[in-house]
């Protein structure tokens, strides 16, 4: 990826970690005094990219910059076409202001220059309730290969994506996308996944070289994962559930082992066959942000500035 960007005049640096820092308490300008893009891989299969604004890295890079990035010397760049274009790259996503989130596909694997197989833009866009909505712009060809019932434009709670969307290429990937570049303090300016057989780890892997296609992009084959609970407090024998988040498994096991206090997420509980709530939403949209009232998703929509970086405040 680096690579790519370097070609179209972008000082791009992946560093030698798989993290900036693993307190994300240092400011991207440490790392990016002399670079424009810095590139952060998570488990080989996909990547967060830092885009350094037009006023420095104390700000989020949005849409319209992305798309016409500037270069001394040379013509405007095209982030998001550049990474689309990328040999082995399945997925870009990046965001618009207030809580809209774009995500676009190459169709086909690509080999050169030549772009013309990219689907339209899915636009996701987070309402003031929590909900999540999902449709089209451009041609109808959905990045994500949703059907039309899917890609309607109308809201949808976390957990109706996650039941609706389980048997698609990429299931939950509206919610997941969405949350990951909205962020507070952390979100990314871009993200890419990539194409079976491809990582972006070059020679990144220290004890196994480059393998190619490790994990941790958002497709079925490296997000399904069986659990099976058995003994004292699993309550309901041969239960089968189609569908659980990690945080539904993380939440269900705070409660078995008695380890929940006065004023803690809720589990879901599906230990008992009862889906109380929806372990997203209120941990992430509806609760309280920085103390004040009101939902993460009313200050996002507000208009509240959201920084890519750590440190020195929220």
């Amino acid at each position: 990826m680096c690579e790519a960007f370097l070609a179209q005049g972008v000082r791009a640096w992946r560093g030698n970690a798989k993290a900036w820092s693993g307190k994300f308490d240092e400011q991207l300008g440490s790392f990016g005094i002399d670079k424009d893009v810095l590139i952060g891989i998570q488990g080989d299969a996909s990547g967060s990219v830092y885009v350094k604004s037009s006023n420095g890295w104390l700000d989020r890079t949005y849409e319209d910059e992305l798309r016409s990035y500037k270069v001394a010397g040379q013509q405007d760049v095209d982030l998001i076409h550049t990474a689309l274009k990328f040999r082995g790259i399945e997925l870009v996503a990046w965001s618009r202001k207030n809580g809209v989130v774009c995500v676009q596909t190459n169709l086909f694997e690509n080999d050169g220059d030549d772009h013309t197989n990219v689907s339209g833009v899915g636009v996701i866009r987070l309402h003031a309730d929590g909900r999540v909505s999902y449709g089209l712009e451009g041609h109808n060809r959905c990045p994500l290969g949703y059907g039309p019932t899917l890609a309607d434009g109308v809201p949808r709670s976390a957990r109706e994506w996650l039941d609706l969307t389980q048997t698609t290429a990429f299931p939950y990937a509206i919610v997941r996308l969405l949350q990951c570049l909205t962020v507070p303090g952390l979100a990314p300016d871009m993200i890419v996944t990539t194409q079976e057989g491809f990582d972006l780890s070059k020679d990144w892997e220290y004890f196994i070289l480059n393998f190619a296609g490790g994990h941790g992009g958002i497709n079925p084959t490296h997000l399904r994962t069986p659990a099976i609970f058995s003994g004292d407090g699993v309550v309901s024998s041969g239960q089968i559930l189609g569908t659980a988040t990690a945080e539904d498994v993380g939440a269900s096991l705070h409660k078995l082992l008695g380890a929940i206090g006065p004023g803690e997420l809720p589990s879901l509980n599906f230990l008992e066959s009862r889906m109380a709530g929806d372990v997203i939403a209120e941990a992430y949209w509806m609760g309280s942000n920085n103390g004040t009232s009101g939902s993460y998703a009313q200050e996002l929509l507000q208009g509240t500035p959201l920084s890519c970086i750590t440190g020195g405040g929220d």
